[in-house]
């Protein structure tokens, strides 16, 4: 059964706006799987696949063709700044968003960003914050958070 939902003249249906297709990175399968659980509870995010490693990011990336791919900066065997290249390539409509184990690295942020990386969040803020900014990298709507980073291309 597919939701539908009046439009703002009371006239017709208007299917709901389409979930954000997020593919989650992260070498950490702990923290993956809960990335994974607290995003799926969103009803605007719709986790569609989770790799461990970089090349396993990239194929799923191209299989899948995610809105956003959320990116763990510390890949295990591959270099984050080359996955992002390959992703971004790829698909250039993919926004990818870094996370950051610690604070800012103006030197990582800076090579993400010209590989392609839409956005960075640090580990250490919250999920709420996570799927927050998810639709902001999405949409590329800049908004302004001392703890987020956004990039404009």
């Amino acid at each position: 059964m597919t939701a539908r939902i009046r439009n703002s003249t009371g006239m017709g249906a208007v299917p709901p706006a389409a979930a954000i297709r997020i593919l989650v990175v992260e070498a950490h399968r702990l923290f993956a799987e809960a990335l994974r659980a607290k995003l799926a509870s969103d009803s605007r995010l719709d986790v569609v696949g989770v790799a461990h490693d970089g090349s396993q990011g990239v194929a799923l990336a191209r299989e899948l063709s995610p809105d956003v791919v959320v990116l763990d900066v510390d890949l295990p065997l591959e270099d984050s700044i080359e996955t992002t290249r390959l992703i971004c390539e790829a698909d250039p409509s993919i926004r990818l968003l870094a996370l950051l184990d610690s604070g800012p690295d103006a030197n990582a942020e800076s090579a993400l960003a010209h590989q392609g990386a839409a956005g960075f969040i640090r580990k250490d803020r919250s999920a709420v914050e996570l799927a927050e900014m998810i639709p902001e990298i999405a949409s590329m709507v800049l908004a302004f958070n001392p703890t987020i980073s956004l990039v404009a291309h």
